[in-house]
């Protein structure tokens, strides 16, 4: 009986415990409510627009059309990262209700660093409207607030750790998607491969009614036996994308390639996207003056490349993803 009446008094003294602290707790953290933690996506099918405006930069617009994402209604987006943002504002949770204490600290990160994110359906019915603000101390979850509401949240994605704010904060220019082209080889008319310091081995390949014509640009010696169509047909397929590694429009070396020769440049004549013009500068001959790439047959060091397009784009590209285009007139023998 005494023992029954101890533990009786145990529970008594915990439960007493136990919500003295909920209620601490409550008046600390707040709770949930509903309306303030309205800005998740059930259905990532609904989302066709979203919208980015952080403080000091210009609005980033991404929009579903025909199947892909355009950015600022003029370039193709990067479909992986928009498939993130996708992801995340339908699949993010809340990770805590942050403590009242730190009330001071979320309102000036939203002040200072605080991204107004917007999702829209095909009718463009707002679907979402919150403020994402910094990543907690702890990097556990970001700070994020229901237009509107008074209680902000930490947010997170099940099984992931880290912050949001990488999935969304990007410039504009990593936004975009890194194909320098997409071409349907079965349009292309003519490919002129130019070589400034090399010419002995320019070439160019016409397509006049399903039969190929190849030329060479200066008089070299005649190769031995005949050019093949079927090595030409296959070349011509290589010109169906050409991926960057980076959108560099905002990179000083687009001004330290003005005026200097290139090693190499690509003429294409397309029936749907008409003539394309890119200008290949191996990267180490900008960055060291003792460098002077001059033959095709001298491309061992070259990593990279800075081209320049005549439709006003600046890229960096891989040697590794171009060398299938940068060949020699043997080669189609």
């Amino acid at each position: 009986m005494k023992k029954t009446l101890i533990l009786i008094s145990i529970l008594a003294l915990l439960s007493i415990a136990y919500f003295g602290l909920l209620k601490e707790e409550e008046q600390t953290s707040g709770s949930i409510s509903v309306p303030d933690r309205a800005f998740i996506v059930d259905n990532a099918d609904l989302i066709n627009t979203i919208t980015i405006q952080s403080i000091g930069y210009p609005l980033v617009h991404l929009n579903k059309t025909e199947g892909m994402w355009i950015l600022n209604g003029q370039h193709r987006a990067d479909e992986h990262i928009v498939q993130n943002m996708v992801s995340v504002l339908s699949k993010m949770h809340i990770h805590y209700i942050p403590p009242k204490s730190q009330n001071d600290m979320i309102n000036r990160s939203i002040a200072n660093t605080g991204m107004q994110i917007k999702t829209y359906d095909k009718e463009g019915s707002l679907l979402t409207s919150f403020i994402m603000a910094g990543n907690t101390n702890k990097e556990d979850g970001t700070y994020c607030i229901n237009d509107g509401a008074k209680q902000a949240y930490v947010m997170s994605l099940p099984m992931v750790e880290g912050g949001l704010r990488n999935y969304f904060n990007h410039e504009t220019n990593a936004l975009r998607d890194k194909a320098v082209f997409r071409l349907d080889p079965s349009n292309i008319q003519s490919v002129k491969i130019d070589y400034p310091k090399d010419r002995k081995n320019s070439f160019e390949i016409n397509r006049i009614k399903g039969k190929y014509e190849f030329e060479v640009s200066v008089n070299t010696p005649e190769q031995e036996g005949t050019v093949s169509d079927r090595l030409m047909k296959d070349y011509l397929k290589d010109f169906n994308f050409l991926m960057a590694e980076y959108v560099s429009n905002d990179n000083p070396a687009q001004d330290s390639v003005k005026g200097k020769l290139p090693f190499a440049i690509i003429e294409i004549s397309d029936k749907i996207q008409g003539a394309l013009k890119l200008e290949f500068f191996p990267s180490l001959d900008i960055f060291d003056k003792n460098v002077n790439t001059q033959s095709i047959d001298n491309l061992g060091q070259v990593e990279r490349y800075f081209v320049q397009t005549n439709w006003n784009d600046f890229f960096t590209v891989q040697h590794r993803l171009v060398s299938k285009l940068l060949k020699k007139p043997d080669h189609f023998y």
